[in-house]
């Protein structure tokens, strides 16, 4: 009998980062050497995560970028090939492409863009509320490549999606893909464990189940979540885990870290309109101060005051500071 499959998520990273994470540490490259050493710097990266859109019409109390059906960024689909065709020419294989939004299933070119991560030999993994997403949409997605779903629940999506609706869309999505998990975000401890004993009565054991808390950036900076529901990732110095996939907002601002609250104007790297101004990966990454203090010193020493007892979330409000 299949075992069902449940992980703890230690940091807000999208899918396929945290389970491919090496152990924490510092980029063993120094700074002044990294430019001859495109496989270590940039630190660490083995894939590339896409907020595809703004645009949900679910409007969560929890979301970290504040979706909404008033959202009105898509991602230019052959602007972000262009870009993963130049960071593999000058570097190393992207491991994965994840996908996510706002709701990646109402992008217009999302097929587009799962087939031609694919057809580029990258495992293409996706996040969707399921809100109002056809289950026909995830089999032409899995028809076009799409190697893993995770779908998000929690009290806050239950306002715009059922708990029937969601238990037949994750049974169906399981008939056509085979990796399939549902993203358990709580705001408490009592939450989790309430949710979790639904989940495991009513999925079957393929569909694994992801616990994360609820993190305090966005709309959820003003909800009330217990400190037993946050995970603990202070002690872990360096921005290693974060920094393995180069991040493409749905405003088309390149991150070099995949954190929710990662997208702070003092860690843009540029923009897909001018990323080619730059001779290789390697120097986008490099002319950013803060961004090869992270890299090489750990979030502690940029911002050596803890705001949260998060290291993510302390990060963010740091620099959000120094804005």
């Amino acid at each position: 009998m299949q075992e069902r499959k449940i992980i703890r998520k230690l940091n807000p990273a999208p899918i396929a980062v945290i389970e491919q994470s090496t152990p924490a540490r510092a980029c063993d490259v120094p700074v002044e050497s990294s430019m001859n050493c495109p496989s270590s710097y940039p630190p660490g990266v083995k894939g590339m995560a896409v907020i595809t859109t703004d645009y949900c019409l679910a409007a969560c109390a929890h979301c970290f970028n504040r979706s909404s059906r008033n959202g009105a960024d898509f991602v230019t689909v052959s602007s972000i090939l262009k870009f993963i065709d130049w960071w593999q020419s000058h570097g190393p294989h992207l491991d994965f492409l994840a996908l996510s939004g706002g709701e990646p299933f109402h992008h217009p070119d999302i097929q587009s863009l799962i087939r031609g991560g694919s057809n580029r030999g990258i495992r293409v993994s996706c996040t969707t509320g399921a809100v109002e997403v056809p289950i026909s949409q995830i089999q032409d997605a899995a028809r076009n490549g799409l190697s893993e779903i995770r779908i998000s629940w929690d009290i806050y999506h239950e306002r715009f999606i059922s708990r029937e609706e969601l238990k037949r869309f994750a049974v169906a999505a399981s008939d056509c893909i085979d990796d399939v998990s549902i993203g358990l975000a709580s705001p408490s401890i009592e939450h989790e464990r309430r949710e979790l004993e639904w989940l495991e009565s009513v999925l079957p054991p393929s569909v694994s189940i992801v616990l994360t808390p609820v993190w305090r950036v966005g709309r959820a900076s003003s909800l009330s979540v217990t400190e037993s529901s946050s995970h603990f990732n202070m002690d872990i110095p360096t921005c290693a885990a974060e920094f393995q996939a180069v991040t493409i907002n749905h405003d088309e601002r390149i991150y070099p870290c995949c954190s929710l609250g990662g997208f702070s104007e003092q860690l843009s790297l540029g923009s897909l309109a001018d990323y080619m101004k730059c001779e290789s990966p390697a120097a986008l990454y490099s002319r950013h101060s803060i961004v090869r203090s992270l890299a090489t010193k750990g979030w502690g020493a940029l911002h050596p005051m803890a705001i949260s007892n998060n290291k993510c979330m302390s990060c963010s409000g740091n620099l959000t500071r120094l804005s």
